[in-house]
């Protein structure tokens, strides 16, 4: 059978005999039949009631191991398909080697040859069976014939059991009965009903969808890409007769694709080349993209840092009219003939400046000399043609023969671009008609609309139903001519007020300006041009359920750039952005243009122009075009009170060429700490901050000390908390704090004691005493950290190496620091696997009892391990079966630690990167765990436990279901005692802004905080029916946790991985107000006295370990404060 007996269990009876067999189809999770389940209980084969109880499984590969499993999905047998099948998952870990078997769809099924593999009486331990499938019966049902050489028959011990497709190798159904007049023949129930009988293994098996919506067919996706074969093949031969052959279609004919998933494999195949792709946007200017592509071929397994560095070696090579010399090299080290280098959307290289498109044609036109050993194959829109033909020595590159057109499709090969795609998984069929009606709405002019195409199918392959893709889906999302418009304006309209401003302002800056007509075309825009709300709108476009923004990477940076030129063309409200700040947008790009070519400072009526753009559209300009403005105003300034300096500056010319050589100096060291700062993380990029200025009081630290003071002016002290993220990340982006509900495990229940880490994971214990905040750093490094209660008690876990030659002996394990006496013993260790995230550490509330979460070596449970605080006994060791709880972030205990509230997150569907959380209860009180989902779909900013670990408050959204995208979404909060999981409070339905932010409560949970964009709203929970009270607060803080009840209560305010306390102090306002406090705006900025106030607030000025390294030279090395 090809390996499925692996996969094959026994079903044992109450005697240890085998009544039927069972098989993985899923991690855990096996099909049978319920009168099997029935027999193996003691039962009749006819019963329809569930049985109780677990059900016993030996496996094939594995007789003599005894396995349980518990009954979750019963369908009786009954006189109505489908019917007596039952879902089994199991208890205990399954062996080695027993993976799920793969379902097939199925077609026409007369004469398939398929095989058996169950346990008659005569063959306990398995035997298998041959047969042939006859025609289905009125149920459905497909007979099978037994061949007259197999060995086996239908007999007893086959039901259950898979039956497998010789052909397709894959499960074609399930062995339900024999045939009562003899054992030659019998019954299965085919794949496609067993997963309309249990809608939820469907979901849990369905194939990858073979659509790409709005990306391009990539080299991996050769298998499912149809429609082009002839266009491929031609392609193909004629590069084998020309040194250059671009590929030119209009937007949206797939020529993207065509490359990628046709004519590069089949280059790769051929012996001899080389194949190195490429897109001019891939870096900073097209040469250096060329560059990247020929190093990641080279050394592909390189250092990033490494790679950087041979990065600029070969673009200066490049430069200098070197490239036959290094594609002898890089041939040579791969040991090819010749370099087939593959340039994809060509026309992004005529958005550069002249210089640079020139540098970048002069490569490619080595191709054109003999013998070289370039060959060029590229892809260019047909818009652009005119403008190539215009360009003389791009020209040459696509005349004479040198240019292949993408046509129209074929009805032909139209139709098997939707049909085949879905014919090849066998699991999933279009509803009659359907493909009819799509080929209908397409129309005869195909080439334009392909992406549309894809992007409609790949939104009903979402939206099948039990592996039918409907005409009711079809017409819901408006068919091929309105799904991607309507997609987009529901993304749109699910966005918040703010998130809709920042979305715009992104938008229009993903928009490049073309012709004269008002066209434009989609644009990377670096995340270096882009601020901060910006590239958070890109992230939110991005996401799964989103898709109209790509993220990739561009050299050492990142770009965001529209999923496809069709959004240009078919969203209205593109057109509309692009239309109303068109002037702005191509004013914007000269400037662009005059910074990458170094074009001398502006003056004249182009000063004055620029001076008014400004002004009115500052927040749209990058930090580059805001220096090069400035810069252009203070030369004015300087060039209007030069002579009048000339005479004095003679006398002192010696003494001010030194100066200025010095200043120089730590200026260039300013500016470049200023460049290297967008990727840092934010507590990093404040030090560097500080430090700059530090080291020239330039017009670039000033841009940046105002942004830093905008942030933490309102706070009292600014402490590094990397507790969320174990990996220090200076150089990298920075990840996604914590939700509230984590925060709080790292302050006691009376706010007056805090716990982080350091960005080299030292664990630091701070103590709050009114306005003074003193901190000890504990001789302990920690990838996990909790505080009791009380605060006496510091629990961590260290699950990395220190290789610090200072290092303090580590605790391994589960550690327990005790604040009073100073000591720190072990309780106990973990076994987690090499690739499971490091244990959830938590006390309970009375702080009695210290619990950890963790996944084990098999990645098949969730273990929870728990040890009395005061005498280090363990109290127990449960493993729950991980099935939903893939993933625990987090865990909270009702008091005496029997009741176990976990945060778990899971993809939203198989695959899928978008994760959704659930919050699930796990009873310790009886002899096994009972796990118990409490609520699902939700965010993880939606729901906060009180610092006493006795309240729980979470947004209930009004619309349950997280595939829609509400205009106003609306929500209500509901609290819950921990203790009883009983629910206490409810709110009415909240505005849309405190519907949205982050939920954080109170210490000892009487009042909630709802942090937005820029508010800040508090609901007390005895009032939950009156309005909020909402406040102004800074715009970078992410959650806003009280310390405290009251009024004047102090405050953490959390930005990443920055903690920020605002504290009450005397003839000052109360915190809350503070904080959000409006603060001097950047023209009137006094850059000292702000550096100062930052400095003053800061932890600790003295230089982190590392951080001195790899300064630019003339740096400032002291303390920056403290």
């Amino acid at each position: 059978m090809g390996g499925v007996e692996q996969s094959v269990a026994r079903v044992l009876g109450p005697e240890g005999a085998p009544v039927g067999g069972a098989f993985l189809v899923a991690p855990g999770v096996l099909l049978t039949t319920a009168h099997v389940v029935s027999l193996a209980s003691g039962g009749r084969v006819d019963a329809t009631a569930q049985p109780g109880g677990e059900v016993m499984l030996s496996f094939a590969g594995d007789h003599d191991r005894l396995v349980r499993a518990e009954i979750v999905h019963w369908v009786p047998p009954g006189p109505i398909a489908p019917e007596d099948i039952a879902g089994l998952r199991l208890l205990d870990p399954a062996p080695s080697g027993a993976e799920p078997a793969p379902l097939a769809g199925l077609g026409e099924p007369s004469g398939r040859s398929v095989t058996t593999f169950g346990f008659p009486g005569d063959a306990p331990y398995g035997g298998q069976g041959h047969a042939v499938l006859a025609g289905p019966d009125a149920r459905g049902y497909i007979q099978l014939d037994s061949t007259a050489e197999s060995q086996f028959t239908l007999e007893q011990g086959f039901s259950g059991t898979p039956v497998w497709d010789v052909e397709d190798r894959a499960v074609a159904g399930l062995v339900v009965e024999g045939w009562t007049r003899g054992r030659r023949s019998g019954f299965m129930i085919p794949a496609p009903m067993l997963l309309a009988a249990w809608p939820w293994l469907a979901e849990q098996v369905r194939p990858a969808s073979p659509f790409r919506g709005l990306k391009s067919f990539g080299e991996n996706d050769s298998a499912v890409f149809f429609g082009r074969d002839e266009l491929v093949e031609r392609f193909v031969r004629r590069r084998e007769h020309t040194p250059a052959l671009t590929l030119v279609g209009p937007s949206g004919a797939g020529k993207s694709s065509v490359l990628n998933a046709g004519v590069i494999p089949r280059l790769r195949k051929a012996p001899g080349l080389v194949v190195v792709t490429m897109r001019p946007s891939q870096a900073r200017t097209p040469l250096r993209a060329v560059a990247l592509a020929l190093a990641r071929v080279a050394a592909p397994g390189a250092d990033p840092l490494a790679r950087g560095a041979r990065v600029d070696e070969m673009a200066a090579r490049l430069a200098r009219g070197l490239i036959g010399e290094v594609v002898g090299e890089v041939l040579d080290k791969l040991g090819g003939e010749r370099l087939v280098l593959v340039v994809d959307q060509l026309e992004e290289a005529l958005t550069t400046t002249d210089g640079e498109l020139a540098e970048f044609v002069a490569v490619l036109r080595h191709c054109l000399k003999r013998p070289a050993q370039l060959d060029l194959v590229a892809a260019l829109r047909s818009d652009f043609l005119d403008q190539v033909l215009r360009h003389g020595e791009l020209a040459e590159l696509v005349q004479d023969n040198r240019m292949e057109t993408v046509g129209e499709l074929s009805s032909e090969a139209l139709r098997a671009a939707v049909e085949e795609p879905v014919r090849r998984t066998r699991m999933v069929r279009y509803q009659d008609g359907l493909v009819d009606r799509i080929l209908i709405d397409v129309g005869p002019k195909a080439a334009g609309r392909l992406p549309l195409l894809q992007f409609a199918l790949a939104m009903l392959w979402e939206d099948q139903e039990a592996g039918v893709l409907t005409h009711r889906a079809y017409k819901a999302m408006g068919g091929v001519g309105s799904a991607l418009a309507r997609h987009a304006e529901a993304v749109w309209d699910g966005l918040g007020a703010g998130e809709r401003k920042s979305a715009a302002r992104l938008l229009v800056q993903l928009l490049y300006p073309i012709g004269t007509r008002g066209e434009f075309v989609r644009r990377a825009a670096p995340r270096a041009q882009l601020d901060r709300d910006q590239w958070a709108a890109a992230r939110v476009l991005a996401a799964d359920r989103a898709r109209l923004v790509v993220l990739r990477e561009q050299d050492t940076s990142e770009v965001a750039e529209l999923a496809h030129d069709a959004l240009v063309t078919l969203w209205p409200l593109l057109a509309e952005l692009g239309g109303r700040d068109r002037e702005f947008r191509e004013w914007q790009e000269t400037i662009r243009q005059r910074i990458r070519r170094d074009a001398p400072p502006l003056t004249g009526v182009d000063l004055r122009e620029a001076l008014q753009w400004r002004a009115k559209r500052r927040d749209d300009l990058a930090e580059a075009e805001q220096r090069y403005l400035v810069t252009s105003r203070h030369r004015r300034t300087v060039r209007r009170r030069r002579w009048s300096a000339v005479v004095v500056a003679c006398g002192l010319v010696g003494t001010l060429l030194v100066v200025q050589r010095e200043n120089q100096t730590a200026s260039d060291a300013a500016d470049n700490l200023i460049q290297a700062m967008n990727r840092q993380d934010p507590y990093a990029q404040l030090r560097t901050t500080l430090r700059a200025y530090r080291t020239s009081a330039n017009l670039s630290t000033e841009l940046a000390i105002t942004g830093q003071y905008q942030s933490f002016a309102g706070t009292d002290r600014i402490l590094p908390d990397f507790s969320a993220q174990p990996l220090v990340l200076t150089g990298h982006d920075p990840l996604p704090r914590e939700p509230p509900s984590s925060i709080v495990d790292k302050v006691s229940a009376d706010g007056r004691s805090l716990v982080t880490t350091d960005p080299q994971q030292a664990v630091t214990l701070w103590r709050i005493n009114g306005t003074t905040v003193t901190g000890k750093t504990l001789d302990v490094r920690a990838s996990r950290v909790t505080i009791s209660r009380d605060g006496r008690y510091v629990a961590y876990m260290w699950s990395g190496i220190d290789l610090r030659p200072d290092a303090p002996p580590t605790c391994g394990g589960v550690c327990l620091y005790d604040t009073v006496t100073g000591r720190t013993r072990q309780l106990g260790t973990v076994d987690v696997g090499m690739i499971s995230q490091a244990p959830v550490l938590r006390f309970d509330p009375d702080g009695t009892q210290l619990t950890a979460v963790y996944t084990g070596d098999d990645a098949i449970y969730q273990h929870l391990k728990s040890w009395d605080v005061a005498t280090g006994a363990q109290r127990y060791d449960v493993a729950v079966p991980a099935g939903r709880l893939d993933t625990v972030d987090d865990m909270w205990l009702a008091p005496g630690g029997r009741q176990v509230l976990l945060n778990a997150t899971r993809p939203e569907f198989p695959g899928a990167s978008l994760l959704q959380t659930e919050l699930i209860s796990v009873d310790l009180t009886g002899s096994s765990p009972v796990v118990t989902q409490l609520y699902d779909g939700l965010d993880s900013d939606q729901f906060a436990v009180s610092a006493d670990g006795r309240t729980l408050a979470l947004l209930l959204p009004e619309n349950q279901d997280p595939h829609t995208f509400p205009e106003h979404p609306r929500a209500r909060l509901a609290v819950l005692d921990l203790a009883t999981l009983q629910q206490t409070a409810e709110s009415p339905l909240l505005p849309e802004a405190q519907s949205t932010g982050r939920v954080a409560l109170s210490p000892h949970g009487d009042q909630v905080f709802l942090t937005g964009v820029s508010t800040v709203s508090i609901l007390p929970l005895s009032r939950l029916d009156q309005p909020p009270v909402t406040l102004p607060i800074p715009g970078g803080w992410q959650t806003v946790l009280p310390l405290d009840s009251g009024p004047d209560t102090p405050l953490l305010v959390v930005n990443s991985d920055i903690d920020g306390l605002v504290l009450p102090a005397p003839g000052r306002p109360a915190p809350l107000k503070r904080s959000g406090s409006p603060q001097p705006g950047p023209d009137s900025f006094d850059y000292d006295g702000q550096y100062d106030r930052l400095t003053s607030v800061l932890a600790s000025g003295v230089p982190l370990p590392n951080e001195l390294k790899s300064l630019p030279a003339g740096t400032y090395t002291g303390p920056i404060g403290g």
